[in-house]
Order: C-alpha cells, then sequence, then structure tokens
C-alpha cells in the first residue's frame, strides 16, 4: 500500500513539472479515451497509479506541439475566455489585480486551512482573471518555527499591443500569533506587479 502510495506520489511530481496548460491538456486526452460520453477532467489527485502513469506518456511523447505552438494555443484560449485584462496596458492591469487583491488585506485572520488565501483566489476567478499559482513555501524563524507562508503566482492576459503577457503576484501571510505558534493569528499583504 505504502509502496503503490510513493509511486503516485513520484509520478505526480514529475507530471507537475510539466506547465499547467499542457498537464490539463493530456489530463482531458486521458479523459476523453476511457470512451465516456460525457466527460469532466477530475482533479489530479483522483487518478490512479494508470492513469498518472497515462498522463505522464503522453507529455513525455510532447504529441508534436513545439514551444511556439504551445504559446500560440495558449494565446487563443486566453482570447477565446472573458479575461477582463484584455487589451489594457501593464500598469493598467497591475491596478484592476492589486484592486482586487486589496480587499483581503486588511485584518487579521484566525484559520487553520488558510481560509483569506482561498478566498482571494476565488476572487481572483470570479474576475474573471487568467492565473497559475508558481510557487508557496514556509518561512521559518530562528527556532525553526513557520512564521510566514508565501504563495507565487502569474496572470495572463494579452495586453493593448495583443501580445501575451504575465504580472507576477506574491501573498504573504504573515504570523501575528504567539511566539509558540505564529501562525495562528495573521495578515495578509498580495500584490502584482
Amino acid at each position: 500500500m505504502a509502496r503503490a502510495w510513493l509511486k503516485e506520489m513520484e509520478i505526480r511530481n514529475r507530471i507537475m513539472r510539466y506547465p499547467m496548460h499542457l498537464v490539463e491538456s493530456a489530463m482531458a486526452e486521458v479523459e476523453a479515451d476511457d470512451e465516456q460520453e460525457v466527460f469532466e477532467v477530475r482533479d489530479i489527485d483522483e487518478y490512479d497509479e494508470d492513469e498518472l502513469q497515462r498522463v505522464l506518456d503522453i507529455l513525455r511523447a510532447g504529441r508534436g506541439e513545439s514551444v511556439a505552438a504551445s504559446m500560440l494555443r495558449l494565446a487563443k484560449a486566453i482570447l477565446a475566455k472573458e479575461n477582463p485584462l484584455n487589451g489594457m496596458s501593464r500598469s493598467r492591469a497591475s491596478r484592476f489585480v492589486n484592486k482586487v487583491l486589496s480587499k483581503h488585506t486588511k485584518g487579521f485572520f484566525r484559520d487553520t486551512a488558510w481560509q483569506a488565501v482561498h478566498r482571494v483566489w476565488k476572487d481572483m476567478d470570479d474576475a474573471g482573471l487568467e492565473w497559475n499559482l508558481t510557487d508557496n513555501y514556509y518561512t521559518e524563524n530562528e527556532e525553526g518555527i513557520a512564521a510566514s507562508k508565501t504563495w507565487k503566482f502569474e496572470v495572463e492576459f494579452l495586453n493593448n499591443r495583443e501580445r501575451l503577457t504575465k504580472l507576477s503576484g506574491v501573498i504573504i501571510a504573515s504570523g501575528a500569533g504567539s511566539v509558540e505558534d505564529p501562525l495562528d493569528r495573521y495578515d495578509l499583504v498580495a500584490y502584482v506587479s
């Protein structure tokens, strides 16, 4: 049981090294190959070892898609969606996204599941933004206790010159709790540039 779980985790880690749009495309292909009349792409955590291996095989094969073709397909997908940032300059798009983020940076939060951060993601989705989480990590204090958590993300849009543009964003939850448990209470800093 433990070996199977480790094997699945190893395959998932290999899959997550690929760009997310390629992973989602491979997942959709696996779902379609299952010959269901109606299919919905499930979360990667719901895939068994065989399905994960099929996704990884598709990604490794590359299906002949070059980086340029992949970027063109991504740009067309972004155009096809109603992204409110499309056609904006970089600075105007930054102001728009920062306005969405600023609602969540007032006050202190107390929970164990980062609910305030999940509300940020939900508001970004509700605003129609195309974003991807690129990294997240904890920062420890001198005693080795987690004192903050950082999430990095990118927001993609077609600028006023119809070029694919990315804004880099960060959300930092800084501990404001006790010395023993700094993240028992936290505040948020969130912005894009």
